[in-house]
């Protein structure tokens, strides 16, 4: 019964979060669609459909997590894949300034949209991190603890970071003044995909090969989306790293 609940928290919570900007996005792309006296002759901003993608894939990825085998290879994935989820979605928060410089929404301010932007990326990628740690060895009744540590250790990063959000509102790959802060999570990724690498060279099962790739296909995709040249790979990499990860006959196994 316990199990159930989270998995209805998590599925409300996640499904509401995703709605709610979802929505925004459609009525950006409408309002850019259906000419008028403001938008009329005004280009359709280039990250408002991946960024429609990226909620989707989030939300439809966090499904299967919450439904994988309770078995205790999937324990890790179980518990950590779903917060991951629901932070990527968080990353996308950057339609509420998009809303804001149209005078629709005004309610958080630039630099605060922008830090739970900074937050979700480097919160999703140490997950991402954990998940292959955790495989390797670690002691799984530490998950909590490690994962509380890293909410904190983000929140602390992120106060910290300088930021230029009103110069470039709506490229969020410069929103941070000096690009060497966005190293982290970039190295957070490379370290999480050594991980799986590793965990594949230890074990080559099939059960292995199909979660590793999967993990990787979404830590590289989620970052590549992050950046405007690389948006389209990274939702290409995303959805298929989804698509792997997706239950089957392999992934019961024990």
């Amino acid at each position: 019964m316990k199990q159930r609940t989270v998995k209805i928290a998590y599925i409300i919570s996640h499904g509401v979060l995703s709605l709610a900007l979802i929505l925004m996005v459609l009525y950006l792309i409408v309002r850019h669609l259906i000419p008028t006296n403001h938008t009329q002759g005004t280009p359709l901003s280039g990250y408002l459909v991946p960024t429609l993608l990226h909620l989707v894939l989030s939300f439809v990825g966090m499904i299967p997590a919450l439904y994988l085998p309770a078995t205790s290879r999937n324990d890790i994935e179980r518990k950590l894949m779903p917060p991951m989820y629901i932070t990527m979605t968080l990353m996308d928060i950057q339609v509420l300034l998009h809303l804001e410089i149209i005078g629709i929404f005004g309610y958080l301010g630039p630099t605060a949209i922008a830090k739970i932007h900074l937050f979700s990326l480097l919160f999703s990628s140490l997950m991402l991190l954990f998940i292959g740690m955790f495989h390797l060895g670690i002691n799984t009744s530490r998950i909590f603890r490690y994962s509380l540590l890293a909410a904190l250790g983000c929140v602390l990063f992120t106060l910290f970071v300088p930021l230029q959000v009103a110069v470039y509102p709506l490229e969020r790959s410069l929103w941070v003044t000096d690009g060497k802060f966005l190293l982290v999570p970039i190295l957070l990724g490379g370290i999480a995909i050594f991980n799986y690498v590793a965990l594949l060279s230890r074990e080559r099962t099939q059960y292995t090969v199909f979660r590793s790739a999967s993990l990787m296909a979404i830590t590289l995709g989620n970052l590549l989306y992050i950046d405007p040249h690389t948006t389209w790979l990274g939702i290409l990499l995303f959805a298929i790293g989804i698509a792997m990860g997706i239950p089957k006959e392999r992934f019961s196994q024990i």
